[in-house]
């Protein structure tokens, strides 16, 4: 991640994402998953659902 010295990244406990659901299973809330971003992995919890 490349990020700005005047704005570094924050570590957080929760945050909101916008995905796209490709898979043919229904994403449900409280689903648990394995959450990576580069080579970092960390446990994720679905909390809630908002269609657009």
């Amino acid at each position: 991640m490349i990020v700005s010295s005047e704005e570094p990244a924050l570590t957080v406990r929760e945050f909101v994402a916008h995905i796209c659901w490709m898979n043919l299973a229904k994403l449900r809330s409280r689903n648990r998953f394995i959450l990576q971003q580069t080579t970092r992995r960390s446990a994720a919890v679905v909390q809630f659902i908002e269609v657009v």
